[in-house]
């Protein structure tokens, strides 16, 4: 019988281990392979917002810095899918409730509502039974949410500095029939929503707690007495200004950011005169 030795042809690879392949065949010539994408780190809320206005996104501010944002926000269509930026993973997407602890007994569904409507629209709130310094809030996006965390960590609340963090919760649930009603509210229908248009302008206007407030939706005709008096009922009153170009909108300086606080909760919404005012944070001088 004849043995037929078949010679394998040794091989290194660039690390120095060993292989025994057969001969390679002739290599033939191939179409370039496109290059991968890189991979793209989901944009953080102050690079969204920019990217939307088709801006170079600006660095990130530290917690209780002013975060001025960009015009064009829209959820709908998804823009991080336009700009070529990964979507964020499902984690990241349920991060929309927020859990707050160290709350005050003044603390009621309506006003965190109102306070933390500032920066996002608040589907639903629920003061925990047993726990009634603390409550879970459900904004509608996590973009949403990380800016109302951003922007209201540590602020004075009726006293109480807040402690805002990310909650393990997805949504929150409302009551069962013979649990409190009053702990829980859903405010997914609410006519005081701030940015419930597309594109809305308001989330260019986002700052931290500010002792200055914009007031807007005021009767024509109000005097400027009229609204001091209203929100001296929280504190020491400033200054009041109606703007010139558009007198349903006003100005009111007060005397602290927590007066600001607790007359934004208390008066986002009030009926004055048949009009219910809407009252945000705002960076400008009175």
């Amino acid at each position: 019988m004849v043995k037929m030795v078949l010679t394998d042809t040794l091989q290194s690879n660039s690390d120095h281990s060993r292989d025994f392949l057969a001969a390679p065949p002739a290599i033939l010539p191939q179409p370039p392979i496109a290059a991968a994408p890189s991979p793209q780190v989901p944009l953080g809320p102050y690079q969204y917002f920019a990217a939307l206005a088709g801006a170079a996104p600006p660095a990130p501010r530290f917690a209780g810095t002013a975060a001025p944002l960009l015009l064009g926000f829209d959820p709908v269509t998804s823009p991080q899918l336009l700009l070529g930026a990964s979507l964020p993973s499902a984690s990241a997407v349920d991060r929309c409730v927020l859990i707050v602890s160290n709350l005050p007994a003044e603390t009621t569904c309506d006003r965190l509502f109102a306070l933390f409507g500032v920066y996002g629209d608040v589907v639903r709130v629920k003061v925990l039974f047993k726990k009634n310094n603390t409550a879970l809030i459900q904004m509608t996006d996590n973009q949403q949410a990380d800016l109302a965390l951003t922007n209201l960590q540590s602020v004075d609340f009726f006293g109480s500095p807040l402690s805002i963090n990310f909650s393990r919760h997805s949504s929150i649930t409302l009551p069962r029939p013979g649990e409190a009603v009053d702990l829980t509210r859903d405010y997914a229908g609410s006519p005081l929503h701030r940015f419930r248009l597309r594109g809305s302008k308001n989330f260019s206007h986002i700052c931290p707690p500010s002792a200055t407030l914009h007031v807007s939706s005021v009767l024509l005709g109000t005097a400027e007495y009229e609204l001091h008096e209203l929100f001296a009922r929280y504190g020491s009153v400033v200054r009041v200004r109606f703007f010139v170009k558009d007198a349903r909108m006003a100005l009111v300086q007060m005397g602290s950011v927590p007066e600001a606080v607790r007359a934004l909760v208390d008066l986002h919404g009030h009926d004055l005169s048949g009009q219910r005012l809407r009252v945000s944070f705002t960076k400008a001088v009175v």
